[in-house]
């Protein structure tokens, strides 16, 4: 029997007491971002931060956003089944910061399976009666003179078997 995993969400709101700039730059740190994708990460939460943990694992994960000034949550993470699986722990308190969609929670169909129901799609209908056809072998178009091209490679060399392309030959 395989071990239980769990992943990490941030949920984008500030534990209690927390200043949002001194936190915005905590979690910066802790992650070793920079500023601009700490903020953008907080505005896209709730994410995921780390899945496949063992509990003990995600339960430091969490301790140490929450001294980063954020609250997250730790939820049983199943990759193999569907992921209605409840949370371990309680959603965090509803805040103005935390407003916005859920985590979108999705799995794979397996290969061959209908996503909808299928319908009747009616044939095509085309109007072809403007159309003409050419008689066989009939030239369409004027044809014209194409110029030769004319590529100058005087100022091309070939460098010697084995030579060296990433280093310049005159020492420059």
């Amino acid at each position: 029997m395989s071990q239980a995993q769990y992943r990490v969400i941030l949920t984008g709101t500030l534990a209690s007491g927390a200043d949002p700039a001194q936190a915005e730059a905590n979690l910066a740190q802790l992650f070793k971002l920079p500023p601009d994708r700490a903020e953008a990460l907080v505005n896209e939460a709730p994410v995921v931060i780390k899945k496949g943990l063992d509990e003990a694992t995600a339960r430091k994960y969490q301790a140490a956003l929450h001294k980063a000034g954020w609250l997250s949550e730790v939820r049983l993470w199943e990759a193999a089944e569907s992921t209605d699986t409840p949370p371990v722990a309680p959603p965090a308190p509803e805040s103005p910061r935390a407003a916005g969609p859920a985590p979108l929670e999705a799995s794979i169909a397996p290969p061959g399976s209908l996503l909808a129901d299928p319908r009747e799609v009616p044939p095509l209908q085309v109007d072809l009666s403007g159309i003409t056809l050419a008689e066989p072998g009939a030239t369409i178009g004027d044809p014209r003179e194409i110029p030769p091209l004319r590529v100058d490679l005087s100022e091309l060399s070939l460098a010697a078997p084995g030579a060296r392309l990433d280093e310049d030959p005159t020492g420059r």
